[in-house]
């Protein structure tokens, strides 16, 4: 009978460990109109663009679909707790972020501010990386964006956080 126990216990340890260490994947896709948050295995949400947003959440093969606002009741008395230095936390925790492709084609509708985006958009660009960012002057907007959350690299970054007080 314990055996039982432990293969319980071991199918737990497999779900928590798939759950921390499968990235969750952004992806962003304006001219095809995609976006998705997704994580192989356990849930994607999408965000379909008609007539406002729409939005299909998928946890575990069971869809769901949102299509009205709801109201979210607030409790009244809810303590508010202070993270001391939420700067180095932040800065910890986009490490956890990794941007495997971007692809920007942007125009301000300001010539004066799009010929000043030029140059940065020359220094952040990258080919080894997958990154480009174009700056026209004919009204396109475009972007594509590919990045992977690393959750158990966020998990590292609180706990040191909080046993650091």
């Amino acid at each position: 009978m314990i055996w039982l126990f432990y293969v319980v216990l071991l199918v737990l340890v497999c779900a928590l460990s798939w759950v921390l260490f499968t990235p969750v994947i952004i992806l962003i896709d304006s001219e095809d109109k995609i976006y998705r948050i997704c994580q192989k295995g356990i849930f994607s949400m999408d965000l379909v663009p008609d007539e406002g947003f729409k939005v299909r959440f998928k946890v575990i093969g069971i869809s769901l679909k949102f299509d009205e606002k709801r109201e979210v009741k607030k409790s009244e008395k809810q303590r508010k707790r202070r993270i001391k230095h939420p700067v180095q936390l932040l800065r910890k925790c986009m490490k956890a972020l990794s941007i495997k492709a971007l692809n920007m084609d942007i125009d301000t509708d300001d010539v004066v501010l799009n010929a000043q985006l030029i140059p940065l958009a020359f220094f952040f660009s990258d080919s080894k990386q997958n990154r480009y960012i174009h700056i026209n002057f004919e009204g396109r907007f475009f972007l594509y964006l590919l990045a992977q959350i690393r959750l158990n690299l966020i998990l590292i970054a609180f706990v040191k956080h909080l046993l650091k007080r």
